[in-house]
């Protein structure tokens, strides 16, 4: 995202006739503490074959697609659908929550009454290894479940470590 960001900012400086940018307004596209706007992220998608579109009247059918990215108060976060689940992914969460298309259409009103900007994510989405295998997507669900769990101090929150960790190894912390 930061060399997206800095091309854009190449981008728009020659555009401006190579003028400086400097103090506060040095990248409109990406600030010190990491926040990325809107064309960092619709470009780095562009990028990938992947098209972003904001949803200004609403998702009619958030089931029928494969993913979203959320933004309120500068903070993204993407929804991802592989196979039949769905999975939130936010950072601000200890791990990915798997959801229901039934808990998805609750989400997506719960959000969109909270003033979320949505963006639908359509194309090519690169394979995931889970949607070729039901048995490990089963399992990556059941994790989301048990991490939830103990994170709210249910009933499985003494449960020994799944024996499939589905938020092991690079990218996943």
């Amino acid at each position: 995202l930061a060399a997206v960001a800095h091309d854009l900012d190449s981008q728009e400086r020659a555009l401006m006739g190579n003028a400086a940018l400097s103090g506060e307004h040095e990248s409109a596209n990406v600030r010190s503490d990491g926040f990325f706007s809107v064309q960092v992220i619709v470009s780095a998608l562009q990028r990938l074959g992947l098209v972003c579109t904001q949803q200004a009247s609403g998702v009619k059918d958030p089931a029928g697609e494969r993913g979203f990215i959320f933004n309120r108060r500068e903070h993204w976060f993407a929804l991802r659908r592989v196979g039949r689940h769905w999975f939130d992914l936010n950072s601000m969460s200890k791990a990915p929550v798997a959801m229901s298309e039934t808990h998805l259409a609750l989400f997506f009103q719960a959000h969109q009454e909270k003033g979320y900007s949505i963006f639908c994510v359509r194309g090519p989405f690169p394979a995931s290894p889970l949607e070729n295998d039901a048995d490990a997507l089963a399992a990556a669900v059941r994790a989301c479940d048990d991490v939830e769990a103990k994170a709210k101090g249910g009933a499985d929150a003494n449960k020994a470590e799944p024996a499939f960790n589905a938020f092991a190894g690079p990218g996943q912390t």
